[in-house]
């Protein structure tokens, strides 16, 4: 368990380094970062003994919680080819470090779902600190909109919350893009793969259209 703990500070270093070299120029890049430092000093999401399953419905699995760093997240949306103006989903965003990007960078209109309410308390602290929770509207319920990008993380979704996703996504206008970790979302056409950094470690992720 230590040794896994230390690789895990080792990736997370490694990937603050790489990124810190790449973007650090650029301001979103450390307003950003500053506010996620600031805001985790308001304590963590989970403490000893809460429950994290909101209903019995729901798996232990689908509250596993990891973060995608800034970089990644820039990479993604560029990949994506994201533009001003259109809408970006984020499920299951906790404190919907994709979406910021996605509204401080590209300036895209962003619809984050957070299923528990202290990590979506988080993502409107963010929202509210930097300026924009008028584009960024964090939500704990459903349904989806319709949007031009959305970001899904199933690395660790039970088949049970995996299934629940797919058929909220199921009316997504036709042409829309999505970016999937570790599995790509069925009925969609994977148009590239990649394996990027995440705060575990790292993950291939799909880039795909709905046809």
């Amino acid at each position: 368990m230590l040794w896994v703990g230390v690789q895990n500070l080792g990736q997370r270093l490694a990937t603050s380094l790489r990124y810190g070299a790449r973007y650090g120029s650029n301001h979103w890049y450390w307003r950003l970062g500053y506010a996620l430092w600031l805001e985790s000093w308001r304590g963590p999401a989970h403490r000893p003994g809460q429950q994290l399953q909101p209903d019995p419905d729901w798996s232990a699995d689908d509250f596993i919680y990891g973060e995608t760093p800034l970089g990644t997240a820039h990479q993604l949306l560029q990949w994506a080819e994201l533009r001003p103006g259109q809408r970006f989903c984020e499920i299951g965003c906790g404190r919907a470090v994709v979406g910021l990007v996605a509204q401080l960078v590209f300036g895209a209109e962003v619809d984050g779902f957070e299923k528990v309410p202290s990590l979506a308390d988080k993502a409107r602290w963010l929202a509210r600190a930097l300026g924009v929770e008028k584009n960024v509207r964090i939500h704990e319920e459903g349904p989806y909109p319709a949007a031009d990008v959305y970001f899904l993380t199933p690395t660790t979704w039970s088949e049970q919350n995996w299934q629940r996703v797919r058929e909220g996504l199921a009316s997504a206008p036709t042409g829309s893009r999505a970016l999937v970790l570790s599995q790509p979302l069925p009925g969609w056409t994977v148009l590239a793969q990649k394996s990027l950094p995440y705060s575990w470690g790292w993950n291939r992720t799909y880039l795909q259209i709905k046809i």
